[in-house]
């Protein structure tokens, strides 16, 4: 089973990890989904490190577009190093 988030404001932070780690322990994996809305890409990733990472459709659109995958390279570099799964998000 798989436990999606989407957005959440910062002053929740500790609450949340909290009910993750909870989610853990009964071997529930967390995804984070739209990733890159707004970049919004460092806080929900760090602090909660996800199991699944869902970057928004709108940010792969708008790179395979332009033919820019700098920032799409940048994710996948930054999240190998967290040891976490990327997915693709479809609409």
């Amino acid at each position: 089973m798989i436990f999606e988030i989407t957005a959440f404001e910062g002053k929740h932070v500790s609450g949340l990890t909290a009910g993750i780690e909870m989610f853990r322990s009964r071997g529930i994996r967390i995804a984070i989904d739209d990733v890159g809305v707004n970049f919004s890409i460092d806080e929900r990733v760090h602090v909660l490190k996800p199991d699944f990472i869902k970057l928004d459709k709108s940010l792969l659109d708008n790179d395979i577009a332009t033919g820019d995958v700098a920032l799409i390279n940048g994710i996948y570099s930054s999240e190998f190093k967290l040891q976490v799964l990327i997915s693709e998000s479809y609409h």
